[in-house]
C-alpha cells in the first residue's frame, strides 16, 4: 500500500471509529482515538498521517481473504499490530485461536463503528459480521438472508 493510500486508509478508519475525536495539537488539527486492542491513546494528523505509534490493522489478514474496505481496517499501536501479525496472522486459515483472535477484534471494531455518509454499513457485505462469520467458517445472517431471498 503506497503512502498516498495509507493515509486515505487511515482518515477512512478514522472517520468510522468513535472513540476518534478531533483534537489540537502544537496549532495543528489531529484525530485522537483508541489501539484497537490495548486501548492506548493513538493519534492521526488530519491529512491522514499517523502520529507516533499509530499503524493501520487490517483486522481479517489480507492472506486470509481480507480487504482494504473500512470494516476491516482499525488503528493499532505498532507494538499491538506486530504482536498480532507474530502470534496469529500466519496460522492457517481454519486455526480455532486465529479464527478466535480476529472475530473478538471484529466484535470491537463493529461496537465502534461510526457511520458516516457514503460508506456502507459494517452489516452489509464485506463488514465486519460477515467477515467474522466467514472466518469461522459459517455464513453471516445477512449472507443467509440474501440467498434466501433469492430461492
Amino acid at each position: 500500500m503506497g503512502s498516498e493510500s495509507r493515509r486515505r486508509a487511515i482518515l477512512e478508519i478514522v472517520r468510522t471509529d468513535r472513540t476518534f475525536e478531533r483534537a489540537e495539537q502544537g496549532g495543528r488539527q489531529i484525530q485522537v482515538g483508541k489501539c484497537l486492542h490495548c486501548k492506548a491513546r493513538l493519534s492521526a494528523g488530519a491529512d491522514g498521517m499517523p502520529l507516533g505509534r499509530a499503524t493501520s490493522e487490517h483486522i481479517l489478514p489480507r492472506a486470509h481473504g481480507g480487504t482494504g474496505e473500512p470494516a476491516n481496517l482499525a488503528l493499532a499501536c505498532d507494538r499491538c499490530n506486530h504482536e498480532k501479525a507474530r502470534r496469529h496472522d500466519h496460522r492457517p486459515r481454519d486455526d480455532v485461536r486465529r479464527i478466535e483472535v480476529t472475530a473478538k477484534l471484529q466484535r470491537i471494531r463493529l461496537d465502534r463503528w461510526r457511520h458516516p455518509p457514503g460508506v456502507m454499513e459494517p452489516s452489509a457485505a464485506h463488514g465486519p459480521r460477515c467477515a467474522a462469520a466467514a472466518a469461522a467458517g459459517r455464513r453471516s445472517s445477512f449472507v443467509s438472508r440474501k440467498r434466501s431471498e433469492r430461492e
